[in-house]
């Protein structure tokens, strides 16, 4: 999955993600949206990019450990995010530590 080509990105989400790559979105909602470990990565892209991005909703999308490490690499990397938000995935308290 790229950001030129987000096929495995259902259909209800894709306005999301294009919304945060033109830098139009404060509030950006992936909730339910399944984008597991791989799909965390085309969200993370957008995110580099975006200047004006405060909150991001990642409940309910499979993401483990490895996800939520590329996602705090890339909230950190210069984001604005002020607030995540990852219930019910299945990020464990190894991460957390």
């Amino acid at each position: 999955m790229s950001l030129a080509n987000p096929n495995n990105l259902q259909e209800k989400f894709k306005p999301v993600l294009q919304d945060i790559l033109r830098d139009t979105l404060e509030h950006a909602d992936f909730t339910y949206a399944d984008l597991g470990d791989d799909g965390i990565q085309l969200v993370c892209e957008a995110v580099k990019s975006s200047k004006h991005l405060k909150s991001l909703k990642l409940q309910r999308n499979k993401l483990s450990d490895k996800g939520a490490n590329i996602l705090l690499d890339a909230v950190l990397s210069g984001g604005t995010i002020s607030a995540l938000y990852l219930q019910d995935n299945m990020i464990t308290d190894k991460f957390v530590e």
